[in-house]
């Protein structure tokens, strides 16, 4: 297969030359995140407690694979605000995230830039989200201020189109057989209608082929557009929006998996059943936050 984008990772374990700018970083993005979710806009987020532990107290070698709904370009890295703050300053802690080779990793350099990782926001880029207008020049290269954000979120290409067996997916199943955690955005694209989308199969591939089952925590988001809607022309975040966030009880995978093991099912089979779990859970939890959202006054 011709690669389509230059691999933006070192070979593992990453060198010290490429850790330290990421750490400094990181340390600085965070900070942006929280201030900008949680101060700049008024942010509630339910159920905390089960992110927090999933993400500062799991076991040692335990992975955990989040999901969430997709509706903004900005979703990540700003819903990373939630966090607690002593994350921002370990970065082993923070997340993986799948993102579209053809939005994030057009030009080469955006690959050796970005993939430095272990970065939910660098400031030059959230800078340039505040001052900057992309002409039709700059969009063609950069295309966007918020992918331009989404690339610096330790940012993984993978290829549409190319299925679950791709060397972006190989490369964060490698990082949770390491015990760390992936973000995933299983509608596969931002979803501006908010209509129902299919789940695709990867996340299933993820949580089945871990080599220990992960912890999988749900949540769901309302609000998050507004601050950056994806018919923006100006790619400028909002300031004063409502934002809710529901965390949704962990799930472990490891009945289902057993089950199906002893029914001989297929890889596709687990798949599919683990997404169609997924599915129907971000599907309760979307009503819930829904309706919470809308009883907030602020």
């Amino acid at each position: 297969m011709i690669e389509k984008y230059k691999w933006p990772f070192p070979n593992t374990p990453f060198p010290w030359w490429w850790k330290l700018p990421s750490y400094a970083a990181v340390s600085t993005v965070g900070i942006l995140s929280r201030i900008w979710l949680t101060w700049a806009n008024s942010t509630k987020v339910y159920q905390k407690h089960y992110l927090d532990d999933a993400v500062l107290k799991r076991d040692k070698g335990k992975a955990l694979v989040t999901v969430a709904n997709h509706y903004s370009c900005i979703d990540d890295p700003i819903l990373c605000g939630m966090l607690p703050w002593n994350t921002f300053f370990t970065p082993h802690k923070l997340r993986w995230v799948p993102a579209a080779h053809d939005i994030c990793f057009t030009k080469a350099w955006h690959g050796n830039f970005f993939g430095l990782g272990r970065v939910s926001m660098n400031p030059i880029s959230f800078v340039l989200s505040l001052r900057l207008n992309f002409n039709h020049m700059f969009r063609k290269s950069l295309l966007t201020v918020s992918s331009f954000i989404i690339f610096l979120s330790q940012c993984v290409p993978v290829v549409r189109g190319d299925g679950v067996y791709q060397r972006g997916m190989d490369f964060i199943l490698e990082n949770l057989n390491r015990g760390e955690w992936a973000q995933v955005f299983p509608e596969g694209k931002v979803n501006m209608e908010k209509s129902w989308i299919r789940l695709k199969w990867g996340v299933g591939r993820l949580i089945s082929e871990c080599k220990h089952v992960p912890i999988v925590v749900p949540f769901y988001h309302v609000g998050v557009d507004d601050i950056l809607p994806p018919s923006s022309k100006w790619y400028i975040p909002r300031v004063g929006q409502k934002v809710t966030i529901l965390i949704g009880e962990p799930m472990d995978f490891t009945a289902q998996l057993e089950n199906c093991n002893k029914l001989g099912h297929t890889a596709m089979e687990k798949r599919k059943i683990i997404t169609d779990v997924i599915q129907e859970t971000l599907q309760c939890l979307k009503a819930e936050a829904t309706k919470l959202h809308n009883a907030r006054k602020r």
